[in-house]
């Protein structure tokens, strides 16, 4: 065996353990996807801090946004399929979810289903998510779907009702086709105080009854660590 021939084993092997290694420590890669509620920047900074406290090894990823608080929350976004204005996050995954590789989708989404906006039907909204995450997991076999019901909002108590108490077997049915989806009931988990009307006094955890202010993003990220701290590794 020639000096020659040890170097050139040694030097493979030493390229495989350190490619292994640095498959091993490659960040997890984290997709919020949803409306504005996901746009919102105060809980998605509220959350990378509390991951960050933790050691955790990950990147938001997504075509909105600078780092490190990328993400995909597209303001007045429907689920979809649907007619409605801007737009639904169906229409849009085949781009946004491959270009961002993600390994864990977090998913937030119906509240522009039912505040009457024109070209999308509430009635079908269960129907609709079923089809969106069959297409989402189509896009990311691999990746891990967590998926929110619809928030709290001030003015009414059963807001998306149909929807969020639809999700649980729509979820199930994901889960028995094999697929990595899983239910975050933020509904119920994040407890929103309505305030005063407006909505923008101090006390409340909204900005306007829909959108939240510092304390419910602080709530709102709370709500998904709990659900996301038990997936990733320090």
């Amino acid at each position: 065996m020639t000096t020659s021939f040890i170097r050139t084993t040694i030097a493979a092997v030493a390229a495989l353990l350190l490619g292994a290694v640095a498959f091993a420590e490659a960040p997890v890669r984290i997709m919020q996807l949803g409306d504005s509620l996901t746009a919102q920047s105060e809980a998605r900074k509220f959350l990378y801090d509390k991951l960050t406290a933790d050691g955790i090894s990950f990147e938001f990823v997504g075509s909105k946004g600078g780092a490190p608080l990328r993400h995909e929350g597209h303001g007045g976004y429907t689920i979809g399929p649907d007619e409605s204005k801007p737009g639904s996050l169906f229409a849009n995954i085949e781009e946004w979810v491959p270009a961002a590789r993600p390994d864990i989708i977090t998913v937030l989404v119906g509240n522009n289903d039912y505040n009457g906006k024109a070209g999308v039907d509430p009635s079908n909204a269960p129907e609709r998510m079923t089809a969106f995450l069959d297409r989402l997991h189509t896009l990311a076999p691999k990746a891990t779907i967590l998926v929110s019901s619809v928030l709290k909002i001030a003015w009414k108590d059963d807001y998306a009702g149909p929807l969020n108490r639809a999700l649980p077997d729509i979820i199930k049915q994901q889960q028995a086709a094999g697929r990595s989806v899983h239910f975050v009931d933020l509904h119920t988990e994040v407890d929103l105080i309505k305030g005063e009307r407006p909505y923008d006094k101090p006390g409340g955890d909204y900005i306007d009854g829909t959108h939240l202010n510092a304390s419910g993003g602080k709530k709102l990220a709370d709500g998904w660590y709990a659900h996301l701290k038990p997936l990733l590794k320090p």
